[in-house]
């Protein structure tokens, strides 16, 4: 039996274009061996959260949007009113998150692990830094691709510990590309510093061994 994921992903400003963007890479990486379904952009607030996760048992969750300490808002500005995944919905039961979005390693990935909601999950303890494409290079593919590293791993059949040490591995490899390319590539300065900001901040909360497949 395929395993079944959920990939939410907003979009409601000029940074979770990218974010929703990373969502589709990672769509297409999970549909070779899971089943997938989405929870995108309108319908990215808690009621439908609540709505699926009854009918559905979920191996992992993914989720592409901005984020809190102690919660993932979904979509703007509803999310603004009543965020869609906090330290109280301990409802949600599956093995893996991965959050693609600002501070939430900080508080609420601890809740979920300890609750027993989660069994691992792997966010950011600061701000998630994405990128643009610019004219000497397309800075966005870079970060994307490194958001769907931790994906690639988990269907190829890696535990989440595994997952999260290529991610950094591949967040470490752009990070010497743009250091060698600095003189050459105007905004590679900037990448490396915000590359390097995402490889300092990404944290694995909870069972280094627990797997998709």
């Amino acid at each position: 039996m395929r395993p079944r994921v959920l990939i939410i992903y907003t979009l409601d400003s000029i940074p979770t274009t990218v974010s929703a963007e990373a969502a589709r890479v990672v769509h297409e990486i999970l549909n070779k061996k899971c089943e997938v379904h989405e929870l995108a952009v309108i319908n990215a607030n808690n009621l439908a959260l609540r709505f699926v996760t009854f009918f559905n048992k979920y191996d992992a969750i993914f989720y592409f949007g901005h984020g809190a300490k102690d919660k993932l808002h979904g979509q703007l500005p509803f999310g603004l009113i009543r965020a869609m995944i906090t330290t109280h919905d301990l409802f949600i039961r599956t093995r893996i998150m991965y959050a693609v979005a600002c501070l939430s390693a900080q508080i609420l990935g601890p809740v979920l692990v300890q609750h027993g909601v989660v069994k691992a999950y792997s966010g950011n303890d600061y701000y998630t830094f994405i990128a643009y494409p610019s004219h000497e290079h397309n800075y966005m593919a870079d970060f994307i691709d490194c958001f769907a590293e931790f994906a690639r791993v988990l269907v190829d059949g890696g535990t989440v510990g595994e997952a999260q040490l290529k991610m950094i591995r591949k967040m470490e490899s752009y990070i010497r590309l743009y250091r060698n390319m600095i003189n050459e590539w105007p905004n590679a300065d900037f990448y490396l510093y915000a590359m390097k900001m995402n490889r300092e901040g990404w944290r694995l909360i909870g069972d280094p061994h627990a797997t998709l497949l």
